[in-house]
Formats: structure tokens, C-alpha cells, sequence
């Protein structure tokens, strides 16, 4: 019998599995793929995904509350009851309602875009800031959600690791560009995604990408290599 493609197959491979322990060896192998080359080739490494800074000005932040919506709808779900935490804290920044106070800097939300299925796929809040005993500035990921198609089933779960992949990159790449860091903490909202941070993290450190990368309760940190200080003005 035909074993049945799993998502992380059907998206980046004509190889097939005969057991989930080899899809997850795979996976694995691809997170070490992406790891190695990941500072560099952001694009060429996932190039249906990009992490898309919200706003009102290009309507990117309507065109991703109408997407979770009809998501929601889909799900049975009302979107001002979906993830009300994460959600809450996303909506209020976009409304100027409610501000990151400590290490002051800048804050702004983000969004995966799928350009193949025309869906966000995930959400969260980006804070860079000046902490105290870091060189330069911090980039911290905080209320980092999935999207109600990927939370409730509806799409295939094997998308899970390549959507928080994704956002690993995503974050990467701003922190070289238009949001420039030093460090990277992603706060860890659930045991599922320390459990998972916390593998991809292990690849993560041991292809030397980084200067190092570490779990810290529910942080994860990233410390890039050579990486000029960031300066302390805009």
C-alpha cells in the first residue's frame, strides 16, 4: 500500500515514508537544512512563506483580521473568542490600546503569510528593545499563536513545524534587517511549543549558526554571531 503523504511531504519533497518515525527523521534532517543556511537564503529556504510586519496604512492588518475571521467561521468560532490572550494583546496593540512598557523601544505585530493557500497561518508581537546586561538591542517574540484552521484540525498538523519554522526565520531575517538585534527570545506560551523549541533548538545550536541558542524556562534564546552592536538610535 501507497503510504499516505504527510504535509511536510506533499510541500517540499516527492519522497514518500513507510512509518512517522522516518517522516520525523525527515523533518529533523530539514530542520538542520534550514538551520545552516538560515541567516542567508531566508527567501529561497521557504519561499511561499513570508513574516509580514502588520499595519492599517497597507491594509495588511484588515486583509488579517478578515482571513482569521472567515478561519474562525469555518470553525464554528467567533473571532473576538478565538485565543482571547494572545489575540487581546495583538488587538490592542493595533488600536494603540495597549503598549509593551518595559525596556521601552519598538513594538509591532507580525503575521505568517502563505502565499500558496492565501492564509496567515500563525500570529505574535515583536518587541525590540535595550535590556540591561545584553550589548545592543533585544528582539523578543511574545504571543505567538497559531491560526484556528491549524488549532481546530482543519489543516493538515504536520504544517505545524514548517509554520513555526517559518516564524523562526521570519524573526531572524527582521532582526537583520528592519528590526536589527543582537539577540532573539521567543517566550514559549505552552508545554507544546517548549517541547518543541527546545528540539529545534538543540538542531539549532549544533549547526553553529548562532553563537548560541538555548531554552530558558519559557524562553528560547537565540545569541547571533557576529553580529554588530546595534546602535541605541532609530
Amino acid at each position: 500500500m501507497q503510504p499516505t503523504l504527510c504535509y511536510h511531504e506533499r510541500r517540499h519533497s516527492t519522497q514518500t515514508f513507510d512509518s512517522h518515525a522516518a517522516c520525523a527523521a525527515y523533518r529533523r534532517w530539514r530542520v538542520r537544512c534550514y538551520c545552516q543556511t538560515i541567516e542567508n537564503d531566508y527567501c529561497a529556504l521557504m519561499p511561499d512563506f513570508d513574516l509580514k510586519i502588520l499595519s492599517h496604512e497597507d491594509g495588511s492588518w484588515d486583509a488579517f483580521c478578515d482571513d482569521w475571521k472567515a478561519q474562525c467561521e469555518k470553525v464554528e468560532e467567533t473571532f473576538e473568542d478565538y485565543a482571547p490572550e494572545a489575540l487581546g494583546v495583538i488587538t490592542g496593540i493595533m488600536s494603540n490600546t495597549v503598549a509593551l512598557l518595559d525596556g521601552a523601544g519598538k513594538t509591532v505585530v507580525a503575521a505568517l503569510w502563505d502565499a500558496e493557500t492565501k492564509h496567515y497561518y500563525s500570529a505574535c508581537v515583536l518587541h525590540r528593545a535595550l535590556l540591561p546586561g545584553a550589548p545592543g538591542y533585544t528582539l523578543r517574540v511574545r504571543q505567538l499563536v497559531v491560526c484556528p484552521l491549524l488549532d481546530f484540525g482543519l489543516s493538515d498538523i504536520e504544517m505545524y513545524p514548517d509554520v513555526i519554522i517559518g516564524v523562526v526565520l521570519g524573526v531572524v531575517h527582521a532582526s537583520s534587517t528592519s528590526l536589527v538585534a543582537n539577540s532573539i527570545r521567543f517566550h514559549l506560551r505552552s508545554p507544546g511549543d517548549r517541547s518543541f523549541f527546545r528540539a529545534f533548538g538543540t538542531s539549532l545550536n549544533d549547526t553553529k549558526a548562532f553563537a548560541s541558542v538555548q531554552t530558558h524556562g519559557s524562553w528560547l534564546y537565540i545569541e547571533k554571531t557576529g553580529a554588530d552592536v546595534a546602535s541605541a538610535e532609530e
